[in-house]
Order: structure tokens, then C-alpha cells, then sequence
């Protein structure tokens, strides 16, 4: 004889169905947790306050960033690289950057595992739109190919360091009240990152053109700053650029902006460049990424002010 009591009672369904409910609700939470702790942006082993603190102020993007103005200094030293050869070489990497991301757009497969070992140089933004890195090298490849070489590596240095300074220095002192007016700055951009891309902008181009642009490479057509000439910057290290490039990129030669041929003082020069930087850091230009536009307006900008008050 048997005494188990079967209770098919509606209270007790109900209570094995707010059950199986609050089973299936935690499930899909262990599921999602687990989800997102394998796209995780950084490694595993980071501690929580630390990984939050990476990701706020994107660290290891800002490192990447700043290392480009240090290799670019390096090379600028002791290469002999054209300027036209190494854009070549940038356009390749340019065009496999290209692929990955359309590769990235199509394939949900390819993307996971993308964003699981580069997402963390990836703002949110760019895991659902093009990766900042093509605008960087073409913004490179731009000034490359059509300034003087030494313009050129001084537009490098500032879409490194200017760049990187404005956005720490509008993190940590910018507010909602001083903001710069949009149009013609660019949204969320402040008086404060305004600022620290000016003193950047300054002190590294005063750096450039006071000691490194005469330990670098010389045109055919010579230095853009006849300074160094008259002993403002060490000449012992600089070498002969005699610019080679194949047949199909020598449009590029005939579009190349010519030497500037600029006398200004180092100060000026140095202040004038300073505000060219923050300028081309904070101006909207049609909504484009700021990784091409800095390099560009900003090269452009000191070959005009090289040019027009030189």
C-alpha cells in the first residue's frame, strides 16, 4: 500500500511553474554572463576595478597610439625610408585592415574571434562600423604623399601625442560648461582638451623643429625651416633623401607640395604649429574620424603657415 500523495493542486502548478521560470531566468543570466565574459575586452587575469579603469580611459588604445609617434621618431632618425616607399608599404596594410573588417561585417564567426583578441584596442562603436585604424593610416599615407618629408613626420607626432592629450585633458578637466560650441567643433570636444592639445602641440613641435627635424632625413629641395640652418638644430645626423618611387606613383610627385622655405623664429613657428594642432583636433570636418583629418589639416596647416609667413 502505497502513501505518497500526489498534490495536483493549482497552487502547487503554480509554484513548479514560477520555479521553472526562475530556473530557465537564471540560466539565460549564466548564459549571457558567460558570454560576455569570453568577449571580454582584456585578459582574464585583469581584477574588475582595473579592467574598468583600462576601459574607461581606453589604455591600451592610447598606448598603441602614442607608441606610433615614438616608432615614427625612431624611424625618422635612423631610416633612410621615402617617404612615397613607405606609403606604399601603409597602403598595403591599409588594404588588409580593409579586408578584415568586411571579412568582420559578414562572418559573425570571424568577428568573435576577432573582437576576442584585438576588442580591446576597439571603441564600441567601431565593433559595428569601420575600425579607427584605416583612418589613421590613411590620414598617414595622406600627408606621406603630399607634404615634405619633414612636415609630414611633425603631422605624425601630432595625431600621436596631440591626439592623446586632448582626449586625457578633456576627461579629467572638461565639463558641460565648457564645452566648444558645435558647429565648427566637434561634439563633446572641450575647452580644456583645447587647451592640452595646444601646449602639446606646441612643445612638440618646439621638440622637432629645436632638435630632431636636423637629425633626420633632407629632401632634394632641402629643410621646410631654414632655422636649422642657422644653428638652432643639430645637423650632424641628418642624410640625403634622393626620392625613388615606380612609375605608376609619380602623379604623387607632381601633387607633392613644394618646400616651404620658412624663416620664422622658433617660437612663433612653434606657437603658430601649436595652434594649428588644436585647431585640427577639435574642427568637425563633415563628421569624419579625427584619425584622418589631425594629420592632414594639421600638415596642411603648418606648410600654409610655413609658406604664408615664412
Amino acid at each position: 500500500m502505497s502513501y505518497c500523495h500526489q498534490d495536483d493542486s493549482p497552487s502547487k502548478r503554480r509554484r513548479i511553474t514560477s520555479k521553472t521560470c526562475f530556473n530557465a531566468q537564471n540560466s539565460n543570466q549564466i548564459s549571457s554572463k558567460l558570454k560576455s565574459e569570453y568577449h571580454t575586452t582584456l585578459p582574464s587575469n585583469f581584477s574588475t576595478r582595473l579592467r574598468k579603469w583600462s576601459e574607461k580611459w581606453e589604455i591600451p588604445r592610447k598606448l598603441l597610439h602614442t607608441s606610433i609617434g615614438f616608432i615614427t621618431l625612431y624611424r625618422w632618425i635612423k631610416s633612410n625610408d621615402s617617404p612615397i616607399k613607405l606609403s606604399i608599404w601603409l597602403g598595403k596594410w591599409t588594404s588588409l585592415c580593409v579586408l578584415a573588417d568586411l571579412t568582420r561585417f559578414r562572418s559573425k564567426r570571424f568577428s568573435t574571434f576577432y573582437e576576442y583578441f584585438l576588442g580591446f584596442l576597439m571603441r564600441p562603436t567601431e565593433k559595428s562600423n569601420w575600425n579607427g585604424v584605416i583612418f589613421y593610416l590613411v590620414g598617414v599615407i595622406i600627408s606621406l604623399s603630399t607634404l615634405p618629408i619633414d612636415i609630414s613626420v611633425l603631422s605624425i607626432l601630432i595625431l600621436s601625442w596631440v591626439d592623446t592629450a586632448a582626449s586625457v585633458i578633456g576627461r579629467l578637466f572638461g565639463s558641460q560648461g565648457n564645452r566648444l560650441p558645435s558647429p565648427p567643433f566637434a561634439r563633446r570636444k572641450s575647452l580644456a582638451g583645447f587647451l592640452g592639445a595646444l601646449v602639446m602641440g606646441t612643445l612638440t613641435s618646439w621638440a622637432f623643429w629645436g632638435t630632431w627635424s636636423g637629425m633626420g632625413l633632407i629632401g632634394r629641395d632641402g629643410y621646410s625651416w631654414k632655422g636649422i640652418l642657422n644653428g638652432s638644430s643639430p645637423l650632424n645626423g641628418h642624410r640625403e633623401l634622393f626620392d625613388q618611387s615606380s612609375s605608376i606613383f609619380n602623379l604623387l610627385k607632381i601633387i607633392r607640395l613644394p618646400n616651404p622655405d620658412s624663416h620664422l623664429s622658433l617660437t612663433t613657428l612653434s606657437i603658430g604649429c601649436g595652434i594649428i594642432s588644436a585647431l585640427s583636433e577639435s574642427l568637425d570636418l563633415f563628421g569624419w574620424d579625427d584619425n584622418l583629418c589631425l594629420p592632414v589639416l594639421s600638415g596642411w596647416g603648418i606648410w600654409a603657415l610655413m609658406k604664408l609667413m615664412g
